[in-house]
């Protein structure tokens, strides 16, 4: 059975942004784009890697809101989600990334308009491994949590998640996950997979 919903995480889901986030940094003289990397691979935010070199979080977001330099999109993401819209697919986020740097990201992109709805910590206060922010999304879009739903993410938390609002996962291997989740779900080899959902 095809998917009827199908929401999606950001970072190592949709697109290849740590060694962006590592270049802007760098090109503000801040970092090393290499030791950012590190540092969100070990899972720390954006966000904090920030306030710990002494970047007000306004000032960090204005540097990603102005960077020239495309985010990456994983290959085939653009064409997948265009094949899903047109078959009637519902389609979402659900990231950790603050609004503020997710949303104008997903613009930059040119990829928003593709979403009806955008839950991050601004619109939902819970966060994954919670199943909140995902049952936040359904109600968005007016959805039940079953097996007709199904989340895409790359890391543990979020195979958490999507247990924890009783819907189905499905892991983007070509993340950031170090390892495989636990509990069931389907493994992706590449974004464009994602159709066979």
């Amino acid at each position: 059975m095809a998917a009827r919903v199908v929401l999606l995480d950001l970072d190592g889901t949709v697109w290849d942004s740590y060694s962006w986030y590592g270049r802007v940094l760098q090109r503000a003289g801040l970092a090393h784009a290499s030791e950012t990397e590190t540092a969100l691979r070990q899972g720390r935010s954006l966000i904090q890697i920030g306030k710990d070199l002494g970047v007000p979080r306004g000032r960090l977001i204005r540097m990603i809101k102005d960077s020239r330099e495309a985010i990456p999109l994983y290959p085939g993401v653009v064409a997948s989600l265009t094949r899903l819209s047109d078959r009637g697919t519902k389609l979402g986020v659900v990231t950790s990334l603050s609004g503020a740097i997710a949303v104008p990201m997903l613009a930059a992109a040119e990829i928003e308009t593709c979403f009806q709805t955008i839950v991050h910590p601004g619109v939902c206060r819970a966060y994954k491994p919670s199943g909140r922010p995902i049952l936040f999304a359904l109600e968005e879009l007016r959805e039940s949590a079953s097996s007709a739903v199904v989340y895409v993410g790359d890391r543990q938390e979020d195979a958490a998640a999507a247990r924890n609002a009783g819907i189905r996962f499905a892991w983007a291997s070509f993340g950031y996950g170090d390892r495989p989740p636990s509990g069931e779900w389907v493994a992706l080899n590449a974004f464009g997979e994602i159709v066979r959902l």
